[in-house]
């Protein structure tokens, strides 16, 4: 448990990054003496590191005062896409004794058949690791499932010391099995009833390969959001690469992921002090349950509006205090270990798998041409513009009808809806394919050019329109 000279410390009347509907002072006092001050605005805050010379590290309240201060069903701000929004406490997942309980939800899938993409996946593996870096517990999602289309599912990780109940600042999740999983959020309750989250908008923006997801969150007010998903996938057995090279997993310091108006600002102003620091964020294309993550050591320190007193401190490939690290093959000895600490409940990793058909293109960039599916959105939040002009993105072509634009994914190219405006030239949503400059409708094996702009008309044919609202 964080301490302050010696001392816990709990937060009451608000946090920074939080805006009071009236003055309120932040107000940090002992435990033993702490009793919950009424305010118009009062919430439980996520953690954000490690106390300095100074109080920088709010603590969640006691469970016995967490509901009276949950006015307005207001938990904290997460980070997401480099904004900051508000979350409600019944997105997250109810504790579970001495366990910490981990959410994990996949985009919007696309049908489960075989020869169809789809963004849900095999459930994946948890690592959760303190302050200190050293192992809290882990859970292997082999044999477990897959989290169906646009769902969630509930990964419970007990504690190798039953003890222990400590909450995590370190995350591993890793691809388990042979469907690729693009995740979209990451929501974490700890026995101590803290709250984290972790949004697929933040691997995006720091360069992973990500989709698009149907699946809403609901915040505090307005409505609900759509974040982005990031992907990652098991290695295939014969050439020990993933599908498109998506990581396997990716570790997260959840502490710097609790959005402050400092923080965000950070972010904003320096991409590198949220992607380019491994202990921070980091993805790994060899990573399992059983793979130690880096960490700071010595621990971060933070100013009072939850930006980095250092910058320099972020500079480090951080170090690992428990092995195997990432990207490491654990020993039989190391298996066998683990395997003890959790009763033999944990799987020696395959290392590979068969993979299904994904297509890269000369451009590297990722396409399921094979799987001929389109997805086509009305959400407001969704364009075709973003995924054509990011070179990261990976999934099936997309329609986008609030644009008017279809994105062909495995060219980037953009092509206008057809309309009485455009009659050729564009994509016929009605009739899943590309209209020609005379009026035609082009399939597999059949080329055009569109006259006006001189362009080939690319060959589309589809089995499935995925329907996005």
């Amino acid at each position: 448990m964080p301490r302050h000279q010696g001392r816990e410390f709990y937060v009451a009347n608000s946090m920074a990054g939080m805006m009071p509907t009236e003055p309120a002072e932040v107000v940090a006092y002992p435990r033993k003496k702490a009793e919950l001050m009424k305010s118009r605005f009062s919430c439980a805050a996520l953690n954000w590191g490690p106390p300095s010379n100074q109080y920088k590290y709010l603590h969640p309240l006691p469970a016995s005062t967490k509901t009276a201060a949950m006015a307005g069903n207001a938990i904290a701000f997460l980070l997401t896409a480099l904004t900051m929004v508000p979350m409600v406490s019944e997105m997250f997942p109810h504790s579970q004794g001495s366990s910490t309980v981990v959410r994990v939800a996949a985009g919007l899938s696309l049908p489960r058949d075989a020869d169809y993409a789809r963004t849900g996946g095999n459930t994946p593996s948890i690592a959760l690791f303190d302050e200190s870096g050293e192992r809290i517990g882990f859970k292997s999602g082999a044999r477990h499932g897959k989290i169906g289309d646009g769902n969630f599912k509930d990964i419970v990780v007990e504690p190798i010391n039953k003890g222990n109940n400590r909450a995590p600042a370190y995350l591993s999740v890793s691809s388990s099995g042979n469907d690729a999983l693009c995740i979209a959020y990451i929501y974490i309750t700890p026995p101590n009833k803290e709250f984290w989250g972790f949004f697929g908008d933040v691997p995006k923006e720091c360069g992973a390969a990500w989709y698009h997801s149907n699946l809403p969150v609901q915040r505090q007010s307005g409505d609900p959001f759509k974040p982005r998903c990031f992907w990652i996938d098991s290695p295939e057995h014969d050439t020990g690469k993933t599908t498109s090279n998506f990581p396997q997993g990716a570790g997260i310091h959840l502490l710097d992921f609790a959005a402050t108006q400092g923080r965000v600002q950070q972010y904003q102003d320096s991409r590198d002090t949220m992607c380019a620091s491994a202990p921070r964020f980091s993805l790994y294309s060899s990573l399992t349950e059983m793979n130690c993550l880096p960490i700071f050591n010595p621990p971060l320190t933070y100013n009072d509006d939850g930006t980095d007193a250092s910058l320099a401190a972020l500079k480090t490939p951080g170090q690992v205090m428990c092995s195997p690290g990432p990207n490491d093959k654990p020993t039989a000895q190391q298996i066998r270990q683990l395997q003890q600490w959790t009763s033999g409940r944990v799987s020696a990793p395959t290392y590979g798998v068969k993979k299904r058909s994904v297509k890269s293109r000369q451009n590297d960039r990722v396409c399921f041409a094979d799987h001929r599916v389109v997805v086509v959105s009305e959400h407001g939040d969704h364009t075709a513009t973003e995924l054509c002009k990011s070179t990261s993105a990976a999934g099936p072509d997309f329609v986008s009808t609030k644009e008017g634009l279809f994105c062909d994914m495995c060219t980037g190219e953009l092509w206008p809806l057809c309309s009485q405006a455009v009659p050729t030239g564009c994509f016929d949503v009605d009739l899943k394919a590309m209209r020609a400059s005379n009026g035609t409708v082009t399939g597999t094996g059949l080329h055009a050019r569109d006259v006006i702009t001189g362009r080939d008309i690319p060959e589309k044919e589809y089995k499935k329109v995925v329907h996005w609202k």
